[in-house]
């Protein structure tokens, strides 16, 4: 008699779960699904498909919709909207005008106050007109104009002024304020005689006695006295 034997059946496991080919949606690339007793899932998805949403400040969601609304009110808005040039040019030729007006009194006033300075210091001048001495060759320039480079009566900057009233006594001496310093014996400002030069880096002048000097200042003031304590002479120079 034949043995009837059951049939044996596999364990029971987790089907393979098959899934269509999504390559038609728009929104889904690719999806593959490895099933088994451990599932791994690998999936491709387009940027249209969203993500875990993250949270927005509120004045963020809606900075667009306030800054066209901004736009809006401004091309409607008359209080807002920007004058054409024509509009704008007298009120700005105006402006201008006041302030060249202000900077030109402001300069008037400072050439009157340098001219009564100039003034009151020459009062104070005391240099024998004949004597021929260096401070009396200076003083005869007195009044005239600064010009840069100038080494003539014609105009005169500060190292051609001390050169020129120099070279008169037939000492020779550079156009030049360092070069001029450099030329004599230095001696303390407050040993300074009548006729040294006092000088500065960038500036010299000629020491009248009194404590005043004379030398070219500023194409404002030309050749004028002043009080020797009104710079910071480094040196005097004697020839």
């Amino acid at each position: 008699m034949s043995e009837k034997r059951s049939a044996k059946h596999r364990s029971a496991r987790r089907p393979l779960v098959m899934v269509k080919d999504l390559s038609s949606n728009s929104t889904v690339k690719r999806i593959s699904i490895l099933a088994g007793s451990s599932i791994a899932l690998t999936g491709v998805v387009a940027a249209g498909v969203p993500t875990q949403p993250t949270a927005v400040p509120a004045n963020a969601i809606n900075a667009s919709q306030l800054a066209q609304a901004a736009l809006d009110q401004a091309s409607t808005n008359p209080a807002v909207q920007t004058s054409s040039e024509e509009e704008l040019m007298p009120s700005i030729q105006a402006e201008v005008k006041t302030v060249t007006q202000t900077r030109a009194e402001q300069r008037q006033e400072q050439v009157r106050a340098q001219r009564a300075e100039v003034e009151e210091a020459a009062e104070k001048v005391n240099v024998p007109a004949a004597d021929g001495s260096i401070a009396a060759i200076a003083s005869q320039f007195a009044g005239t104009r600064y010009v840069y480079g100038g080494t003539t009566p014609s105009g005169f900057d500060c190292s051609g002024f001390v050169s020129y009233v120099y070279g008169l006594k037939g000492i020779s001496l550079p156009h030049q304020s360092g070069a001029i310093a450099n030329a004599g014996t230095r001696i303390p400002v407050s040993e300074a005689q009548p006729g040294d030069v006092l000088w500065r880096p960038g500036h010299v002048a000629i020491y009248v006695g009194n404590g005043m000097m004379i030398h070219a200042s500023t194409p404002s003031t030309g050749v004028i006295y002043s009080p020797v304590r009104s710079m910071h002479f480094s040196a005097a120079v004697r020839f």
